[in-house]
């Protein structure tokens, strides 16, 4: 039997557990509190029909993890703000949790229409539009009711019931799930827990287990809906019977599940996202608070790769939490701020911390991605003695540490594999975009991939060692890469050569050049001057200054025959000696102090 949620939220006093006795004829209130201070501070139940039941969450910003509790099973919402009040913040605050827990149908009833004018009913109904607008729940239905004369009534429960047929059916994922979010005990029965079903079935007998406290217990009763059943299953609503424990160990938030195969977590990694409020954003090393299942637990989330996420945006993070928690693969959860407290963001559950064999560990580490992590932190992330985790990791087949420069980062061969890729595919389309460039340097690869400059260093020396890139200039070039000229360049490259060598070290310049070759684009020019330096045809002096590598060989050869009857060479003397003008003679010389060639001695060169 199909059985659905149905989940009444919105502001304190807007009417949600008095809509619920107009639906129903029962006030939901579960605890005696509710009826003595008039307000629902714990989870109220009601049933619409057979298979539809009302939960009242409670409205007070005091009582918002009670809220959760009941949130987090249900399969409409149905948002409640009265028309005297309008739109309160923890009617937002709400609106924000449906969005969050991604409950997939709303409906949003304006309550208290007969205590206002039809001018502020507009007003509220604009207000409503607005809170809505180009979000999921923009096109969802907005009705109007009065629960003290009736008006409305009946249409939103024909409504609710017709939206109930068209709900889709959950994932059921088979193991025998029920969050707890009340226990109570029943004189001659014992103890009794309630909750939703959220995955596979259970029957009278069963043994089942209390999670985090890993405790067998024995199924002796099954209720759901005001009736006792066999069995229970994914959906419904369910109170259970259990032998063999003690209620005062039991809390909400526990969990009562097939035996084997839930283990209390101690961290997750999650995908999460912080809503879109300008002043909300969630910082590295950041303690929470999580709302998952029916349980609120403190943690610390960690960062891979950033130092916050700001309004809305999604990342993958970790979580370590302070308490043990019972969750799985893609379990959705609310993330609210330390202190004060008030709702920031929600997660989805991707990995946790019981499934180290089936790559836990490996799953944090690639997270990491192209800035892998230093063992230091992942000590730290994990919780671990570097020892103890450096003793872990051996167990890893996939994982390896690279120790360079005093540092020392922690991956996996998956991840090294594709970062090497990753850089020799960036080089080549480098090439292919910039086919006159002759290399490409350390800091511009680091920059455009976004990686550390000295895990790049590390790659890039293994890409050399392996043969997949070579070092030209003061940068780098793919090993098999060719600059390919068509004719007229290739003649071009040949005429510049030529006109330089001839002019020994009265050379042209980038504008000499343009005039001698008849080619008026100076970056053409430009750009074989560097092909040929690369080529090592030409010696670049400066930016404008180019002598042929001949020449330079005879002018080293010329100093060396100089220096064998001199100790040094003034300026004037090497003017001579190059039969150039001062304009090309101190250029050249302080390129040769440059190479190491000569060095300075106050106005005066020496060999070195």
């Amino acid at each position: 039997m199909k059985e659905i949620i149905i989940g009444l939220s919105g502001h304190i006093d807007h009417g949600k557990t008095s809509l619920i006795k107009s639906l129903t004829n029962d006030f939901s209130g579960s605890l005696k509190e509710d009826i003595e201070r008039g307000m629902t501070i714990d989870l109220g139940i009601a049933f619409l029909d057979k298979e539809i039941t009302l939960i009242d969450v409670p409205g007070h910003e005091d009582f918002i993890k009670n809220m959760m509790s009941g949130v987090y099973s249900i399969d409409i919402g149905l948002l409640v703000i009265a028309a005297d009040d309008g739109i309160m913040p923890q009617t937002i605050e709400h609106l924000n949790i449906f969005k969050l827990f991604n409950i997939s149908d709303l409906v949003i009833v304006i309550n208290k229409v007969d205590l206002v004018d039809s001018e502020i009913l507009d007003i509220v109904r604009l207000e409503i539009l607005d809170l809505i607008d180009k979000s999921k729940f923009e096109n969802c239905n907005i009705m109007e009711v009065s629960t003290l004369s009736g008006q409305g009534i009946n249409k939103l429960k024909n409504l609710l019931k017709e939206k109930s047929k068209n709900t889709t059916m959950r994932l059921d994922k088979g193991v025998f799930r029920l969050p707890i979010d009340r226990f109570f005990s029943i004189k001659g029965f014992g103890t009794v827990v309630t909750g939703t079903v959220i995955s596979g079935s259970t029957k009278l007998g069963d043994e089942l287990s209390i999670q985090p406290l890993n405790q067998s217990v024995k199924v002796r009763g099954l209720n759901s809906h005001n009736s006792s059943l066999k069995s229970v299953s994914i959906g419904q609503r369910a109170a259970i019977n259990i032998q063999n424990i003690d209620i005062n160990k039991i809390k909400r938030g526990f969990q009562i599940v097939s035996k084997n195969f839930f283990m209390p977590l101690k961290s997750i990694i999650a995908k999460i996202n912080v809503l879109d409020n300008k002043d909300f954003m969630i910082k590295k090393n950041q303690r929470i608070r999580i709302h998952l299942g029916t349980s609120e637990v403190i943690g610390k989330i960690f960062l891979f790769d950033q130092k916050c996420i700001n309004s809305n945006r999604e990342s993958i993070v970790l979580i370590n939490f302070e308490k043990p928690i019972i969750g799985c693969y893609q379990d959705k959860f609310i993330i609210r701020h330390y202190s004060p407290v008030y709702t920031i963001g929600g997660g989805e559950i991707i990995c946790n911390s019981q499934s180290h064999n089936n790559g836990y560990i490996e799953t944090i580490i690639s997270i990491y991605n192209h800035n892998p992590v230093l063992l230091n932190n992942l000590c730290y992330q994990l919780g671990y003695e570097k020892e103890q985790l450096l003793e872990l990791l051996k167990s890893y087949k996939n994982i390896i540490i690279i120790n360079y420069l005093n540092k020392h980062w922690v991956l996996t061969n998956k991840q090294l594999i594709t970062l090497e890729n990753m850089i020799v595919s960036f080089i080549t389309d480098f090439f292919n975009n910039n086919p006159y460039s002759t290399s490409i340097n350390k800091k511009i690869i680091s920059s455009k991939l976004d990686m550390k400059i000295d895990f790049a260093d590390y790659l890039l020396v293994k890409l050399l060692k392996d043969g997949k890139i070579k070092k030209q200039d003061s940068g780098f070039i793919i090993s098999k890469h060719k600059i390919n000229l068509n004719d007229k360049e290739k003649e071009l490259k040949d005429m510049i050569v030529k006109i330089l060598n001839s002019e020994l070290f009265n050379t042209s310049s980038i504008e000499d050049l343009s005039l001698k070759c008849k080619i008026s684009d100076y970056k053409l020019i430009i750009n074989i001057l560097k092909i040929c330096e690369a080529e090592k045809l030409i010696i670049r002096i400066n930016q404008n200054i180019f002598i042929g590598s001949p020449n330079m060989s005879i002018l080293k050869n010329k100093l060396i025959d100089f220096f064998k009857t001199k100790s040094s060479i003034n300026v004037s003397e090497f003017k001579n000696l190059i039969n150039s003008s001062r304009k090309y003679a101190i250029p050249i010389l302080e390129y040769l102090d440059k190479i190491k060639f000569t060095y300075r001695n106050n106005n005066e060169r020496r060999l070195s």
